[in-house]
């Protein structure tokens, strides 16, 4: 069962990161995960939470992130068959998601029998910019699972 590939924006974004990953530019590389992670005006109005963030992707090293997303990309081309997948399986994705979008969480859904998908009005970060309603949705689905 194939997955949507990336938009062509989110593909072009990663080609941009790998060859700023390539140089060791890690603080350009931090600023714009950083900054594509979230909804727009997040930055603006949560200063602290995105500086945060940014730290933290600062603390990569370039070349390990560099292997991680070259490995990503090899694997777009031959997704695995999600239609196997036997347990509980919960999606969450951002209205404004950067990275995976709306669309390959649907797709994704479909492909995952029994998968639950809540979007929420956030970016690629849905755990920092709306923590309460991304636990909520944990907790409701975890409150569904039962041990078979």
């Amino acid at each position: 069962v194939g997955l949507a590939p990336p938009s062509p924006e989110a593909m072009e974004r990663r080609r941009t990161l790998m060859e700023l990953l390539a140089k060791g530019d890690m603080k350009r590389v931090a600023e714009m995960m950083t900054t594509n992670a979230f909804s727009p005006g997040f930055q603006s109005k949560n200063r602290a939470e995105f500086e945060r963030y940014m730290k933290v992707k600062l603390q990569n090293r370039p070349d390990g992130l560099l292997r991680t997303m070259r490995s990503l990309e090899a694997a777009a081309g031959s997704p695995p068959d999600l239609s196997k997948v036997k347990c509980p399986v919960l999606i969450i994705v951002g209205e404004n998601d950067a990275y995976m979008g709306v669309e390959q969480g649907k797709q994704t859904q479909q492909a995952i029998p029994g998968s639950k998908l809540v979007i929420l009005p956030t970016g690629h970060a849905s755990a920092i910019e709306a923590p309460d309603q991304f636990n909520s949705a944990v907790l409701e689905f975890l409150s569904g699972v039962t041990g078979k």
